[in-house]
């Protein structure tokens, strides 16, 4: 192994711990789209609710300083409940969880875990939800820390129970 300096001579060593740029070829997280920050807003407490009907892939995203989505949702006897986001967790962009309130706010479900997806399933034993009483409900999906940004997918779906009466009467 050699040594630039010379014995008895002076000798300095710069180092530097800069980061190096990333690679041309690396690939950089996509900005979360303005309409996923926007679906249903304003809806950041129970009281600003989005009324939401069973969907499929549906986008939204939490977009930082504390936001939190909040969805009504309108659950008929007998009905069971499923509620899904799914999201990456990738560069960084954070946790997100999410529960399931009653009517007075009272946390009914949640889905806290440190997975990329969450889901409320009523009736469920994990996490576990009882089977729900007709009535209106609220999902709340919100970042694990204040200053999470992440988007996700909404898949929401009520399967069974009583057929709604249409008014029609009979003859």
């Amino acid at each position: 192994m050699g040594s630039a300096c010379a014995l008895g001579t002076a000798c300095s060593l710069i180092l530097d711990f800069d980061d190096p740029p990333p690679p041309p070829d690396a690939m950089g997280i996509d900005a979360i789209p303005a309409a996923a920050c926007d679906f249903g807003e304003p809806n950041n407490d129970r009281t600003m609710a989005t009324p939401l009907d069973p969907i499929a892939a549906q986008s939204a995203a939490i977009c930082g300083n504390g936001d939190r989505d909040f969805f009504s949702i309108q659950v008929a006897d007998g009905e069971a409940l499923s509620f899904a986001i799914r999201f990456a967790q990738e560069g960084g962009r954070g946790d997100l969880d999410m529960r399931l309130l009653d009517v007075d706010g009272n946390i009914v479900a949640r889905s806290l875990s440190t997975d990329a997806d969450e889901l409320i399933a009523c009736p469920g034993a994990s996490p576990p939800c009882p089977t729900l009483a007709a009535g209106n409900y609220f999902i709340e999906v919100f970042g694990f820390s204040p200053d999470v940004e992440n988007g996700y997918t909404i898949e929401f779906e009520l399967t069974g129970g009583t057929p709604v009466d249409a008014g029609v009467d009979a003859l």
